[in-house]
């Protein structure tokens, strides 16, 4: 279905408007044939949801003219086709209404970090189009860091660009998609973060049991934590002792990570952790003592540790003086390779 525009409505209701960085060429009517679909920002190419959406207000409202239309820039490769940047639901949309043509701007940037600011930008939620998801903004820091237009280390420039890629959500939101984002990508080259879901992910790599007992290729119980006490761990680990046990519990392996390592404070941590995982046997004994009225002499002797320190993650991925990295299998609180006790 070939659509009929009028640009110069368009331009009259919906003039020009860009950020600084990006340069409006001009707007016209183009078969979306000529439209290229591989710089979508988003993690999902489309979601149904929303092209549902979309298409609903197209047959209902029309096309609006008082709406700002989806932005291409020229292709590098073939002078006749235009990338689009933004708009990828509304594209599917239109697709689904067999739409032949559509209105775009053309537009062009003073840098990476402008085109990849303003394809979020022109996601924030106006009619009818969706806006960014948290993860969405996410993936936009990981593209832009590996592009070289974000600087990792730098939590201001971070946040800058959270500021502009998530402009229509509250600074509450901006800030916890900043500290999701610090919890999995250290600002120190020498430190590796891990949150439950990769600690998780690399004690299955290397052959360790996990979350309980998600890995069915080893025996035993264990759990990755970054504290030290876990009431999670100490509940979880303690039914699923009892439930394996013969005549006594089977013992539960507690492995150690930091949130947000810092490498002068990372042994330190580390140390302060172990301190509080003592107090998971402590708390056995405590409510072994209050159930069955034992002392203090007896309640030592005869209730057994069922937790057990199995080391920490590597985390310090430095290189030492011999070009070799620092940790790479399960440390003690001093980096040392752990043991065992």
């Amino acid at each position: 279905m070939k659509q009929h525009f009028d640009i110069e409505r368009s331009l009259r209701e919906n003039p020009p408007s860009y950020p600084d960085g990006v340069n409006f060429k001009k707007r016209i009517v183009t078969n979306r044939e000529n439209l290229t679909r591989n710089k979508q920002a988003r993690l999902l190419l489309t979601r149904p949801e929303n092209v549902a959406k979309i298409r609903q207000s197209y047959e209902v409202n029309g096309f609006l003219y008082d709406q700002p239309v989806q932005v291409v820039e020229d292709n590098k490769k073939d002078s006749r086709k235009k990338d689009i940047l933004g708009g990828y639901n509304r594209d599917a949309a239109q697709e689904e209404l067999n739409w032949e043509t559509t209105i775009v701007d053309v537009v062009e940037f003073d840098s990476p970090r402008a085109r990849r600011e303003f394809i979020y930008i022109d996601n924030h939620i106006l009619n009818p189009r969706t806006g960014n998801t948290r993860d969405d903004i996410l993936k936009g820091l990981s593209d832009g860091i590996a592009e070289g237009s974000i600087d990792i280390s730098d939590d201001a420039d971070i946040k800058s660009f959270i500021s502009v890629a998530a402009g229509d959500m509250t600074e509450e939101q901006q800030e916890n998609i900043f500290n999701s984002f610090r919890k999995e990508h250290s600002p120190f080259q020498s430190m590796r973060p891990f949150i439950a879901r990769t600690a998780a992910a690399w004690l299955k790599e290397n052959g360790y049991q996990h979350q309980g007992v998600k890995n069915r290729n080893v025996d035993g119980i264990a759990y990755a934590r970054p504290t030290g006490f876990s009431k999670g761990a100490f509940w979880d680990g303690l039914e699923l002792s009892r439930k394996k046990s013969v005549d006594r519990y089977t013992s539960v392996t507690i492995y150690g990570y930091i949130e947000s390592p810092k490498p002068s404070q990372l042994q330190a941590d580390r140390k302060a952790w172990l301190k509080e995982f003592s107090k998971m046997n402590s708390k056995v004994k405590e409510i072994c003592q209050y159930a069955m009225t034992l002392d203090t002499q007896e309640v030592n002797e005869k209730v057994i540790s069922v937790f057990e320190f199995g080391g920490f993650l590597p985390q310090n991925i430095g290189l030492n003086s011999h070009g070799q990295v620092e940790e790479t299998g399960l440390v003690d609180e001093f980096g040392n390779p752990f043991i065992g006790e």
